[in-house]
């Protein structure tokens, strides 16, 4: 971009002193300037020429220019760092390419990396490397990166469009529209004033504060943003495009009124026409406007030619939203031709381009849907519903008066009625399935798996419900003029598991209403004989029960049943007629009616005419279940018992797992005092075909329970299967009357308290929304004294269902607390008492009894403090319970002259009495107290004191007594050190005798040997010494066969265990031998000095020597691997003690 400073003309430096003139607008061809510049033209002039050939669109003069400038040095750091920003934004371009691999792409931009980080090393500071750095972290989206890199340069000059540009791209790009849309108009307020700036710059800042403003739903601003680009450029492409989308997007919005929507759909189609041809004129491949393209042949049904536009768009660019609406087009596309597998995978594809596409999802439920996977459909669907936001008249009118927008299924997706449909057909669907059910199946899983239907149910119903009160411009998009909703919602409400008589008037409401669209619309023909069924039905289900003012219509005045007959007959006679139905349906359709008019016969007395019916179908059907059942119980309700068994046992024999034909047969045997019979047949049910079946559990209940007691041990085991019956039925079902009526039956009968409040307690578990629950069991815990646990449940039960206001509750709360603090003595659950029975008096002011009750709880509390001990009240505890005994004697002093059955004056009168009295005993314990306490207070000094006079002394005993061991420790320490100096002493004395003792003696004549002798005398002497000192505890003992080792280099370490009895035998022949020629001499007893030893005689020498060459053996025999302790060494003296005993 050419600045406002740019001059027309520069001038370039040739050789020597010659200058070159170069026009800048236009430039002339690159060819000609390289063909006048040489080599000692500054590198400069050559990055400046490719810049401005870059600005003019000139790319290939552009790259000549590059090429040449890589060929050059530069003279200065700051050219060299300009030319490798230019290089870098070089790569950077062209990694930007649609048709560029992303191999390539990946190359680029690491060599656009490299050139910035070698720029970086010349000057860091250099804002154009900051812009290029930033631009770098855009194509790499590092979105955060770049915004530091534009702030940076921001930072040092506010209006760099380059880095408002940049910053704007950041946040347009990490979709925050909002940021992105506030730098992109300071973009605009720089660039208009500018005449210099090009016109692509200006046009395409419009075009991103477009987009900006479509996506925050600012549709006119974003329009005028547009047309303002067309003003700039009549003939721009993309602005076409934009406008397109603006319009169509306008035109499916729900609430835009038909007369608009025609208009709006012919101003799309015009401006992606004129966007089209825009592009064809250019010779460009705008995939924004093939994409409109593509919408527009959706439009108007022309499909053949949709697969080449959407391939030739996804070669056009590499925009993800661009993609992903490709892909969703693609996926239409297969999905209208039925090939749901391709269509699954372009939906996934737009998916993984554009996560929070709103408009793939629905297609995916619908696949989904189709191939029966209702969980992932409605996945799909719920998150539709919490991406988009209700734009319906509904809303607005409640936005308008204030109120909050309801919060539950739908609600958040109120203006799309399609999602709302099918999201509740998926919910029924779901819903409608059976549970399965087998012989191993736990209680739980089965309840777990009860709720998750009834939760299902639950839910249908309240999207139905929302999808009857939709409000649309579209007349069509509404349940009230829907009647496959409105069919699809009766069903529901007839088979819900809470169904009421109130949900079959809805029911039959509905299909009323579908009737008369469908005859208003078609004519009374087009009325299926289906929809006049159920309608007779359901009249013959309602025919005793008046339904609410806004169920009843002005046509229910009549009988009901007649009115089920006559369309019973209107639909028999439709399927009579019906030239369409399969032969096999039609048949299966006039049964089903002329079973429901037999039903209905029975319900009017006409009992022979529906016997007649029942065995025409028999005739037709043998395996026709339930009329044979029927004919039963006519039989049976005649009086006709075995008929009926006999009809009983033929639908046995044609289906075999039939509950109700195990039931009704049961039943008729319980009738017949056949209990054995019946009890096998209820117990068949239960193990064979469904062990979850309600009617079998309570009818065996039932059997365990009312059958005949003849002993103790015999009703115990009764009642104890029926409450196993009953409390499993309790479990299956919370809500049904016969379980616990039942239960409560044979706990009364057995007394079992515990067992009564467990029931009580699952009852109220099961269903928590309930008043009378949470009621009857805090009455249950109250009768059997556990008012903690009744205190909780009656406040609950009070704040939440009764708003605090019921007296009844309020006194019953209030009587948990008084017996609780009458049987814990404590006063705070008498003031919780109070407090209570204060709020219904404020309710029943002039209710006696309240008056009364709280009389006799002030009478408690007061006498609870009168007996409390002192340590465990305090002044003011006492002062107020003699303020609240006053209130007390007052009220029933004024009780006791009313006159009122609700209590006895006389007791009034005699319980004021006693309260006074009570209270005087307060005043006086208040008296006590203070007394008590001052004389608490005065002990308590005194032992304070008394405590730290001990405490001194026992410091002083401590010190007086560390100091003392301080003294023996210093004593054992000067002990030690005399012993081990005399240790010392003895060691250096052994040491020059065993050098004496293991010189070898001279070989010589007689003398010679007795000098040895004498050699060996001194060593012996030293070895008694030792020998001695070891016994007196001042000698330090050595091993003889370690000293030998050392002497002659041997290890250490000698080997344990003994070799054997030679060496032993032999040493101790030479000692012998030796012993003969001399005199053994004698180790003296005390005496431990060396000069003792050197009088004995030469025998005694020889010995010892031999004693130690018999150790020595033993020694080697010992172990060469374990070094002696000095316990080993003490156990060698001894052996060569004892040695010297022989």
């Amino acid at each position: 971009m050419a600045s406002a400073g740019d001059k027309d003309v520069i001038e370039v430096h040739v050789e020597g002193n010659e200058f070159v003139d170069i026009q800048l607008h236009p430039l002339p061809p690159a060819a000609d300037i390289l063909s006048v510049l040489t080599s000692e033209t500054d590198l400069k002039y050559f990055v400046r020429l490719a810049i401005l050939y870059y600005k003019q669109n000139r790319p290939d003069e552009y790259d000549q220019f590059l090429a040449e400038c890589a060929n050059r040095r530069a003279d200065r750091e700051q050219t060299r760092q300009a030319l490798l920003l230019v290089q870098a934004i070089d790569s950077i371009n062209k990694s930007t390419g649609v048709a560029v691999p992303d191999a390539l792409r990946r190359r680029l931009l690491a060599d656009a990396e490299a050139k910035v980080k070698e720029a970086e090393r010349i000057d860091g500071a250099y804002l154009p490397l900051w812009l290029v750095r930033g631009t770098l972290f855009l194509e790499q989206d590092a979105f955060e990166k770049a915004e530091v890199q534009f702030q940076f340069v921001l930072n040092k000059t506010r209006d760099n469009v380059p880095a408002l540009y940049g910053m704007a791209m950041a946040f347009t790009r990490r979709s925050e529209w909002k940021k992105g849309l506030r730098f992109w108009q300071r973009t605009l307020r720089i660039i208009s004033s500018d005449p210099n700036v090009p016109l692509t710059l200006q046009t395409t800042v419009r075009l991103a504060i477009g987009v900006c403003f479509a996506r925050l739903g600012l549709v006119q601003e974003a329009r005028t943003a547009y047309l303002r680009v067309l003003d700039l450029d009549p003939a721009h492409a993309t602005a076409h495009a934009y406008l397109s989308s603006l319009c169509l997007n306008e035109m499916r919005t729900p609430d835009c009124p038909n007369s608009e929507r025609r208009e709006l759909q012919a101003m799309g189609i015009n401006f992606a026409q004129k966007a089209y041809r825009a592009m064809k004129d250019k010779g460009e491949t705008n995939a924004l406007v093939l994409t409109r393209m593509v919408d527009l042949l959706f439009l108007e049904g022309r499909y053949d030619d949709v697969p080449v536009l959407i391939e030739r768009a996804m070669t056009a660019t590499r925009d993800p939203l661009l993609l992903a609406e490709l892909h969703y087009y693609h996926g239409r596309y297969f999905h209208r031709l039925g090939d749901y597998d391709r269509a699954h995978d372009h939906y996934i594809k737009a998916l993984s381009y554009q996560p929070d596409m709103v408009l793939v999802r629905f297609p995916l439920a619908q696949i989904h849907s189709h191939r029966s996977e209702n969980s992932q459909a409605i996945e799909h669907l719920d998150q539709i519903r919490e991406k988009v936001r209700p734009r319906t008249k509904t809303r607005q009118m409640l936005d308008a008066a204030g109120k909050a927008f309801a919060t539950g299924p739908g609600t958040s997706l109120g203006d799309d009625y399609d999602t709302l449909k099918l999201l509740g057909f998926l919910h029924a669907r779901l819903a409608e399935s059976p549970v399965l059910t087998s012989a191993t199946m736990p209680t739980r899983e089965y309840q777990e798996a009860r709720e998750r239907q009834r939760q299902l149910y639950s839910r249908a119903e309240e999207l139905f419900k929302l999808l009857m009160t939709f409000q649309s411009a579209d007349p069509d998009e509404s349940g009230s003029r829907d009647i496959h909703a409105m069919v699809m919602y009766a069903r529901l409400l007839e088979r819900s598991p809470t169904a009421t008589m109130d949900h079959f008037g809805w029911a039959l409401q509905l299909y009323k209403s579908a009737e008369a669209l469908l005859v208003r619309d078609q004519g009374e023909n087009a009325v299926p004989h289906e929809l006049l069924n159920n309608m007779g039905v359901l009249n013959q289900v309602l025919h005793k029960h008046k339904l609410p003012e806004d169920l009843a219509s002005k046509k229910d005045h009549g009988d009901r049943l007649e009115l089920a007959e006559k369309l019973y007959a209107l639909a028999y006679q439709k399927v009579r007629e019906s030239t369409t139905l399969p032969a096999e349906t039609k048949d299966a359709h006039e049964t089903t009616l002329r079973y429901n008019t037999a039903r209905l016969k029975e319900l009017q007395g006409n009992e022979h005419d529906a016997e007649i019916l029942y065995q025409r179908i028999l005739r037709q059907h043998p395996a026709y279940v339930d009329a044979q059942l029927r004919l039963g119980v006519i039989a049976q309700q005649r009086g006709h018992l075995e008929e009926a068994a006999k009809h009983f046992q033929q639908a046995l024999d044609v289906a075999p797992t039939s509950v109700d034909a195990h039931i009704l047969l049961g039943v008729l045997q319980l009738t017949q005092n056949q209990t054995r019979a019946a009890r096998r047949l209820f117990g068949k049910v239960l193990t064979d075909i469904d062990k979850f079946d309600i009617v079998s559990l309570l009818q065996l209940g039932n059997i365990w329970l009312l059958g005949p007691k003849p002993d103790l041990e015999t009703r115990d085991r009764n009642l104890t299967e029926a409450y196993k019956l009953f409390d499993k039925v309790l479990q299956l079902d919370p809500r049904n009357p016969w379980a616990a009526n039942g239960l409560a039956i044979a706990m009364r009968e057995k007394g079992w308290a515990d067992e009564a409040l467990r029931t009580f307690e699952q009852v109220r578990e099961s269903d928590d929304n309930v008043a009378c629950f949470a009621v009857n069991y805090a009455h249950m815990l109250a009768e059997v004294g556990q008012y903690k646990r009744a205190i909780p449940l009656y406040e609950k039960a009070l704040e939440r269902f009764f708003e605090g206001k019921n007296v009844d509750l309020l006194m019953s709360a209030a009587k948990a607390y008084y017996m609780l603090g009458k049987n814990t003595k404590s006063a705070e659950m008498h003031l919780a008492a109070l407090k209570l029975l204060q709020r219904a008096l404020h309710i029943f002011p002039r209710d006696f009894l309240l008056w009364f009750n709280l009389s006799i709880v002030l009478q408690d509390h007061t006498s609870v403090l009168s007996t409390e001990r002192l340590d465990k009240v305090t002044v003011e505890q006492m002062r107020a319970a003699v303020a609240l005994a006053e209130l007390a004697i007052r009220n029933l002093n004024w009780l006791a002259k009313r006159d009122t059955q609700q209590y006895d004056q006389a007791i009034a009168a005699q319980r004021a009495a006693h309260i006074k009295n009570l209270k005087e005993r307060l005043e006086k314990r208040i008296e006590e107290l203070i007394f008590t306490q001052e004389d608490r207070k005065k002990r308590l000094d005194d032992m304070i004191r008394r405590k730290e006079a001990d405490e001194r002394q026992a410091r002083l005993a401590q010190e007086m007594q560390m100091r003392e061991q301080s003294q023996q420790m210093e004593s054992v320490l000067r002990n030690y050190e005399r012993v081990n100096a005399r240790i010392q002493e003895d060691m250096h004395e052994w040491d020059s005798i065993r050098a004496r003792a293991l010189a070898p003696p001279p070989k010589s004549s007689r003398g010679s040997r007795r000098g040895g002798d004498g050699e060996g005398g001194s060593s012996r002497g030293a070895r008694a010494r030792g020998g001695r000192g070891r016994d007196d505890g001042d000698g330090f003992l050595v091993n003889d066969s370690e000293d030998e080792d050392g002497a002659s280099g041997v290890s250490e370490s000698e080997p344990s265990d003994m070799e054997g009895d030679d060496g032993d035998d032999g040493g101790a022949r030479r000692g012998k031998k030796a012993g003969k020629a001399r005199k053994r001499s004698t180790r003296p007893s005390k005496s431990g000095s060396v000069s003792g030893d050197e009088g004995t005689g030469a025998g005694g020498d020889g010995a010892r020597s031999a004693k130690r060459r018999k150790l020595k053996k033993r020694g080697d025999r010992a172990g060469a691997s374990q070094p002696l302790s000095r316990e080993f060494i003490e156990d060698s003296d001894q052996e060569l003690a004892e040695a010297e005993g022989e």
